[in-house]
């Protein structure tokens, strides 16, 4: 592994990504989930602390999200097609979660409308200047439209594979 130090690094970590994992991410839980979502990548997260506190916005209807089962509810509303798992290890009574959220890439195939976005570079990476910035622009440019490409033959491939499906 290496450490992502700049802000082009970690753009092109996140969209070349292929699995998000968090294990109990205690803040950044529903970024996780979120990410995962917004680029159709396939995810498993293990929730543990609620902070309902520091997220006073979470809702279920017009209660706000507390408690530990609350807050597995409040994230597995955030998809339909979202799977939910025991891990197989006790928490000895202890304060560890072995519940796992997870979407496999069948589950965002499933999904009837896939909703994949690639996020745009951020726009301060894509200022103009002269030397490697001007490379980064390039290079960021370049990936941005060929996973637009991509995005633009998901819905045929989604097509098909409904159709598939009907026939078997």
């Amino acid at each position: 592994s290496r450490r992502i130090q700049d802000a082009g690094d970690a753009h092109r970590a996140f969209v070349s990504a292929r699995l998000i994992l968090g294990f109990h991410p205690d803040q950044a839980t529903d970024s996780c989930i979120d990410l995962a979502l917004q680029l159709c990548i396939p995810f498993v997260v293990c929730p543990c602390c609620v902070f309902p506190a520091q997220f006073p916005s979470r809702l279920l209807g017009e209660r706000k999200v507390k408690t530990y089962s609350d807050y597995v509810t409040y994230l597995r509303l955030k998809h339909p097609n979202m799977r939910i798992i025991q891990l197989p290890f006790d928490q000895d009574g202890g304060n560890a979660r072995n519940v796992a959220l997870f979407m496999t890439q069948v589950d965002f195939d499933m999904s009837p409308d896939p909703i994949c976005n690639f996020p745009p570079p951020p726009p301060f990476l894509l200022s103009g200047g002269t030397g490697p910035e001007n490379a980064l622009k390039d290079q960021l440019q370049e990936n941005a439209h060929e996973v637009q490409q991509q995005q633009q033959r998901h819905p045929q491939q989604q097509q098909q594979k409904r159709r598939l499906r009907a026939l078997a």
